[in-house]
């Protein structure tokens, strides 16, 4: 069968830095998050911080975690990739070299192919770190997206447990509305394996769709749209 979802608009989901965030908790919560069946994982997000972000503050700014398996932070405005017991760090820690800037929009895109963790900023290559390692079994299957220390906007959370091209990460980015079939970065739902994927286009209510059709849908916690 098929799915329609509320599309009202151009929106995100705006933060406060304090307590907002979007959950996913629930006994019969997806594992399709999961990402240790592929041990493949790409992660892509549109962000808009207000400030910086990050260890300055004592804390890394959350921007996606999935149980304790894999988390995705801003630290000092900087994207940092993080999983449980530092399987993927092994000497180097997963933080980009380049910085989001204040109050302007930035495509973020991490992916790990089984040889290497790669971040890319803005469409472009930024971080590589050739790494063999796997992602441990969480039994907890819930999501967080935002939280304490994020402070601005999100758009556009996608996440595949396969990992995207270099060529698939720049036509996201240059498409400019993620992965939008109508536009020109064709649809990459089928194509990749899409597990998770949240437009926060309703501009209303409590809830955030997934529109991946794996009903990782997200309950919204003092988030605003915008």
């Amino acid at each position: 069968g098929s799915c329609t979802y509320p599309d009202n608009g151009d929106y995100s989901l705006s933060f406060d830095g304090v307590e907002a965030l979007v959950e996913h908790s629930s006994l019969n919560t997806s594992t399709s998050l999961d990402a240790s069946k592929t041990n493949l994982l790409t992660f892509s997000a549109w962000v808009n911080p207000s400030e910086v972000l990050g260890v300055w503050q004592g804390y890394n700014a959350p921007l996606f975690s999935r149980g304790s398996q894999y988390n995705i932070y801003l630290s000092e405005n900087r994207l940092y990739f993080h999983t449980s017991g530092d399987a993927f760090e092994q000497g180097v820690g997963n933080i980009s070299n380049s910085a989001l800037s204040i109050n302007e929009w930035g495509h973020l895109c991490m992916t790990y192919d089984g040889t290497a963790v790669r971040f890319y900023i803005n469409g472009t290559l930024d971080f590589e770190h050739t790494v063999t390692a796997t992602f441990g079994t969480s039994l907890n299957n819930n999501f967080y997206m935002g939280g304490e220390k994020f402070k601005g906007l999100l758009d556009e959370v996608a996440v595949w447990n396969s990992a995207l091209s270099a060529n698939a990460v720049a036509a996201i980015y240059n498409s400019g509305s993620g992965l939008d079939a109508s536009s020109n970065s064709g649809d990459y739902t089928s194509a990749f394996n899409l597990k998770g994927y949240w437009r926060f286009n309703v501009n209303t209510g409590t809830s955030v769709d997934d529109l991946s059709g794996n009903s990782n849908n997200g309950t919204i916690h003092g988030g605003l749209w915008e």
